[in-house]
């Protein structure tokens, strides 16, 4: 048993413990209550039936304690999903190379959603250790993006010029594992004169499939159709080749399409 450091109570070990897996790997961030419990009664740290995980953690506290290989890093913990970054729209190309391309009526318009980029309008803190970041991304034609990132998975809102937010639901729709979103929005958009209508923006969506593997993880794109009234998902493009144009397409022809509706998890009255 390994007592409790004097001057610490569960709620500052719990704080530096989430710390502690930040800097090891945020894909252990939402994991790690399982893995320690505090006994506040004995002063004592107990370990739970997962005795590796609480191993793991006890480690990660020790090393970050010290200091030892601790990666420079200037971002906030709610603002690290995964630490290996994917091109948003390629895995083999920059972004650079997919200028803003027409078809028809309508072309594409680029624009950041990454936390380095965007204004960070709030930041919510557990015991003094950041936890959940919101970011506000500019957009195009008045409509802007909204991301959050808490409890290592990204959220995505579209903001209307009216200040009206829709939730694009992507843990819902899409996959509720450890997420991220690449760093740039596609816009689809129909331009009239000086002036710009996005009718669909693509989004990537990059999530865990396995927590345990850093690098097991899927790279889908998300087209979400933007109408006066409302906003929803119509299509998932999973990685496959072509998938950038893919995409595109489907964008174009959202406006006819029907939104995705979230997945179902069984019940108890499915078992």
């Amino acid at each position: 048993m390994v007592s409790i450091p004097s001057g610490h109570t569960e709620q500052s070990i719990d704080a530096t413990a989430r710390a502690a897996i930040w800097n090891f790997h945020p894909l252990y961030a939402k994991n790690f209550e399982s893995a320690v419990r505090c006994d506040m009664d004995t002063k004592t740290l107990g370990f739970s039936d997962n005795s590796i995980c609480c191993l793991l953690v006890l480690v990660i506290f020790v090393i970050s304690g010290c200091g030892i290989g601790k990666a420079s890093d200037s971002r906030t913990p709610g603002s690290r999903a995964l630490e290996t970054a994917v091109s948003p729209f390629s895995e083999k190309t920059s972004d650079a190379e997919y200028p803003a391309r027409s078809g028809g009526d309508v072309e594409s318009i680029y624009t950041d959603i990454g936390f380095e980029e965007c204004e960070t309008i709030e930041v919510e803190h557990v015991n003094e250790t950041p936890y959940s970041t919101r970011i506000l991304c500019k957009g195009v034609g008045g409509y802007d993006l909204e991301v959050v990132d808490s409890d290592a998975r990204q959220y995505v809102y579209l903001v209307y010029p009216d200040g009206k937010k829709h939730d694009l639901r992507f843990s819902k729709i899409v996959s509720s594992a450890f997420s991220e979103v690449g760093q740039k929005a596609e816009w689809r958009v129909i331009r009239d004169g000086d002036k710009v209508k996005p009718v669909a923006v693509i989004i990537r969506y990059i999530f865990s499939i396995n927590a345990a593997i850093s690098s097991d993880k899927a790279s889908y794109l998300t087209v979400t159709k933007i109408t006066d009234e409302d906003a929803c998902i119509t299509d998932v493009v999973e990685n496959v080749k072509d998938q950038n144009e893919k995409a595109r397409r489907l964008a174009d022809e959202s406006g006819d399409a029907s939104c995705k509706e979230p997945k179902r998890h069984p019940t108890e009255s499915d078992l």
